[in-house]
């Protein structure tokens, strides 16, 4: 009930599980957590509520995605900037390799790419074919991501404030 719940967005049915001692890191099918499902489905206030009652914002499900991955794949801005404020590990490696920055460079989530540059993700790190976000980015020709990336840190930082 809790992962459908949160998979929904269902905030007051959340609450209520978790205040009857719903396990909050229960996983489902494919090892995905309550935690995981908000996150993926943009779903903000369950997400809060879960890591109140103590979800843990680095567990991995299946292909080794945390909340924080799969939100930096989906475009969930308000997520990502929650997850990391929780302590998510900006630099937690899927199965393949990828990690946020790679994922949001390949879906094209500019606003995501510097939050996580911002907060100190390394755009020179690589996935196991060799590719990193930069060249992600390139490749699907996300040229403001380039651009972004190519930049020295200092000038990074510069451009994101």
């Amino acid at each position: 009930p809790l992962f459908t719940a949160s998979r929904e967005g269902h905030d007051e049915v959340v609450k209520i599980l978790l205040e009857n001692k719903a396990q909050v890191d229960v996983k489902a099918n494919h090892g995905i957590t309550a935690l995981f499902a908000a996150s993926m489905n943009g779903h903000a206030s369950t997400a809060q509520m879960l890591i109140t009652h103590g979800a843990n914002v680095n567990d991995s499900a299946g292909g080794g995605l945390t909340p924080l991955t799969i939100a930096s794949e989906k475009g969930r801005i308000e997520l990502v900037t929650l997850l990391i404020l929780n302590g998510a590990n900006i630099e937690a490696v899927t199965n393949d390799g990828g990690n946020s920055l790679i994922l949001s460079c390949e879906s094209g989530h500019v606003s995501i790419a510097k939050k996580l540059l911002e907060e100190g993700a390394n755009p020179h790190n690589c996935d196991n074919e060799g590719n990193t976000p930069i060249r992600v980015a390139m490749d699907n020709g996300y040229t403001e991501l380039v651009s972004i990336m190519y930049k020295p840190p200092t000038e990074r930082l510069k451009s994101m404030t």
